[in-house]
């Protein structure tokens, strides 16, 4: 671990939003400085965009997720659009009156 000095603002924003997000210090600067680093590295990326890859990364690596399958998904998105073609499709309405 190293020290390093920061300014004063910047140590006074860093104690506010850690207790908003019930982070230490320490660990409120760390994570702005892993956005900074992940922003810098690939600016096409938004902030939002990010900080929900950090948020999935923490919930994998703290158990918080269920196996997904594909080929689940896959009959999923296969019914969706039977239903989606029927949706289109004409229909002709008969009473038992009419006939």
């Amino acid at each position: 671990m190293i020290s390093v000095t920061i300014s004063e603002p910047l140590a006074q924003a860093a104690i506010s939003q850690a207790k908003v997000c019930h982070r230490s210090i320490d660990s409120q600067i760390d994570h702005w400085a892993k956005i900074g680093k992940i922003a810098e590295e690939n600016p096409d990326l938004s902030f939002e965009f990010i900080n929900a890859a950090l948020q999935g990364r923490n919930e994998v690596l703290t158990g918080q997720t269920e196996p997904y399958s594909f080929d689940e998904a896959l009959e999923d998105a296969e019914l969706l659009a039977i239903v989606k073609a029927r949706e289109n499709e004409p229909t002709i309405k008969v009473s038992l009156d009419d006939l």
